[in-house]
């Protein structure tokens, strides 16, 4: 067996590989799965400023369309983010650790969407 040298010793490379969750997503679905992720952040901040905006609400929830989009989009964003890191994750074997944290931000949006559809205010 030939050792492969590196700049830090012979056995960093045998580490490395081991340490393969810290790098980012491989396949398509995992870089998505991350990209939906960052997504979701962008439209929460963007409602958030809206909201902070004082503009006055309505009645119906597509009433203030200012606040209703980004909403939506951030919920679509974190579904879609969670879906399809679990795809990555399954089908593929990522083991990426930035997608594991975008499945448990989906997740996290799931189980808020659920709530808000089964749950009366």
């Amino acid at each position: 067996m030939r050792i492969q040298y590196s700049l830090y010793g012979p056995y960093t490379l045998l580490y490395m590989n081991k340490l393969s969750f810290l790098k980012l997503p491989k396949n398509p679905f995992g870089k998505m799965s991350v990209y939906f992720s960052i997504l979701f952040f962008i439209f929460l901040s963007i409602f958030f400023f809206n909201a902070s905006l004082d503009i006055k609400g309505s009645d119906t929830f597509l009433g203030n369309p200012h606040l209703a989009i980004p909403i939506s989009l951030a919920g679509i964003s974190g579904f879609l983010s969670c879906v399809l890191g679990i795809w990555s994750v399954l089908k593929y074997k990522e083991r990426s650790i930035v997608v594991y944290i975008s499945v448990l931000i989906g997740a996290f949006v799931c189980y808020w969407i659920i709530g808000e559809v089964f749950t009366p205010h």
